[in-house]
């Protein structure tokens, strides 16, 4: 219900940006035609392809790290077989939690490139999404807006509202209710 009087802000669905899916677009206008690993749900996969990119699990050039609901432990190896040939990380936000409906805490990409890192310690990932700068120029120049016309809304301090202002735009911090 926290979101209700904030949705006369959105003229379409079309307004609304998901770190994931900018960081897809980017990692594609940057390497055209690249055999990617994209570890993320079907949709980011989906895209990633409709946008160019060659997925493969053998040999990638690059290896973009977003939300995947069903990362198992076969897959996350096939990431760590990849970096450890020099493949590009690219990372999607580094949230290691977002709040859950139930208020349990639910794992986000940055937990999961955690352990990534705990298996490969000298490899750091690019964060292509937020807080990126990056990600926040890429929606202003889509939407055709300045920052001091678009409003991030977003439930994570580090990302999601130090991103924006550093960009200058405005933002509202949803944060979740403790429970009990």
């Amino acid at each position: 219900s926290t979101l209700f009087p904030y949705t006369t802000l959105f003229r379409s669905p079309n307004a609304i940006y998901l770190a994931g899916e900018v960081a897809i677009r980017i990692v594609a206008a940057a390497h055209p035609g690249c055999k990617a690993l994209v570890v993320g749900s079907r949709p980011m996969c989906e895209l990633a392809s409709d946008l160019g990119l060659m997925l493969t699990d053998k040999d990638p050039d690059i290896v973009v790290l977003a939300r995947d609901d069903n990362l198992f432990l076969a897959r996350a190896q096939k990431v760590v077989d990849a970096l450890s040939r020099g493949a590009v990380f690219y990372l999607t936000n580094p949230d290691p939690s977002r709040p859950g409906a139930d208020g349990i805490p639910q794992i986000e990409t940055g937990a999961v490139e955690s352990m990534f890192r705990a298996v490969l310690p000298n490899v750091v990932p690019i964060i292509i999404g937020k807080p990126s700068a990056a990600f926040f120029w890429h929606v202003l120049r889509d939407r055709a807006v300045s920052p001091a016309d678009a409003l991030m809304i977003g439930d994570t301090f580090e990302t999601d509202i130090q991103g924006a202002a550093a960009v200058g735009m405005r933002s509202i911090w949803l944060r979740a209710k403790a429970t009990a």
